[in-house]
């Protein structure tokens, strides 16, 4: 029952007391696969292992439960990133990855805590010196066919297998290929075609993990191979920087990096492009070191995504324009590299296309966070 303060006749809503309005609460709207629950819910690790899909993508970080299904569509490492580690505690995973920025953010997405009672997390049960894990069997680019193993496969699932380094051949000056040992002789690597695989290793008390897509053909026995470009510190005197929404942190993390070494001169310049000026992250922080520091040049760009044709779900997007990479970043040379962390559309169609257009080698002067 509702207590009013009327002076007009009758029902007539109004008076001097008028009805205070509670402007709507401004927080992220909650996934449909969120249970309602408040931030001291409490959920079994048999419970986050339910939800492992792209219809439900939950993860455990530090003892914490997130859903990130309303963050697939626009991480900046694409869906598969976190679908690999979905309904799993990827704690380890997670901090080797992502700088601070990424981690506070993150607490937007916790829903509760987990049920520590006699549970080991998945990153401490299995953390060997050098060890991998492929990536999801959960494919968007159509099915491929291919021939049943007549072996065993060494890939489990979000698990991860020790592996050793057991060749390095030199290809080039900055080029590498290095041999891996599978766990057992008679094993295959057990990938599906055009999939990469995560390959971990603990250096200097922490761990570090990178994507990789294996050369080695699927019917090798005993072993795999990766060929990966060795950039060597200092060859770049300039950087390319390239960003979109939250893709901004891990570019931010190296900006930082390079200033806190009063001794790095690479000169900076970079792009980011977001939805709305709100959208933008880290603006204070950025605007201030570039007020401070010459060798670093930064950019803004607003991108609207416009609705032209609802059928279907069509969207047409205006995407960072190559005129704008040509005013504000240099043309790609020997000593340039483009660094680039966004949505996968924005890799694709902007930043991909357009830096080949400047000149820059996309296979050998950009790297893609």
């Amino acid at each position: 029952m509702v207590f009013e303060h009327p002076t007009l006749p009758g029902n007539q809503s109004g008076g001097w007391m008028a009805e205070e309005r509670h402007p709507e609460n401004p927080t992220i709207k909650r996934s449909v696969s969120t249970p309602f629950m408040n931030t001291a819910s409490r959920i079994s690790m048999s419970e986050v292992k339910k939800h492992n899909s792209v219809d439900s993508a939950w993860i455990v970080v530090r003892g914490h439960i997130y859903d990130c299904t309303r963050f697939l569509k626009d991480h900046p490492g694409g869906m598969s990133s976190i679908l690999i580690n979905a309904g799993t505690d990827c704690t380890d995973e997670f901090d080797a990855i992502h700088s601070d920025e990424a981690k506070n953010m993150l607490e937007d997405y916790r829903i509760g805590e987990l049920i520590m009672t006699g549970y080991v997390s998945d990153s401490a049960a299995s953390s060997p010196n050098t060890s991998m894990h492929g990536a999801s069997n959960i494919s968007f680019l159509g099915p491929i066919k291919e021939v049943a193993a007549t072996r065993p496969a060494a890939l489990v699932p979000h698990e991860k297998i020790p592996c050793k380094l057991v060749d390095k051949t030199s290809i080039s000056h900055d080029v590498r290929r290095f041999r891996f040992a599978l766990p057992s002789e008679d094993q295959v690597l057990g990938l599906p075609v055009g999939k990469h695989i995560f390959l971990c290793a603990t250096i200097d008390d922490k761990l570090c993990m990178r994507a990789y897509t294996p050369t080695s053909s699927i019917d090798e026995v005993g072993h795999f191979d990766l060929v990966v470009k060795i950039y060597f510190k200092g060859f770049a005197k300039k950087l390319a920087m390239l960003a979109g929404g939250t893709g901004i942190t891990p570019i931010y993390q190296v900006i930082q990096a390079i200033l806190k070494d009063p001794k790095d001169e690479t000169e900076m310049y970079m792009v980011y492009a977001n939805r709305t000026e709100d959208n933008i992250l880290l603006k204070d922080e950025l605007d201030d070191w570039a007020k401070k520091h010459d060798q670093l040049k930064v950019w803004y760009v607003k991108y609207l995504v416009q609705e032209s044709i609802r059928e279907g779900g069509q969207y047409s997007t205006d995407f960072i324009a190559d005129s704008v990479l040509r005013d504000h970043i240099p043309e790609g040379s020997s000593d340039t590299l483009a660094l680039a962390c966004g949505p996968p559309r924005m890799i694709q169609f902007a930043v991909q296309q357009n830096l080949e257009k400047m000149n820059y080698d996309i296979k050998d002067s950009l790297l893609i966070f």
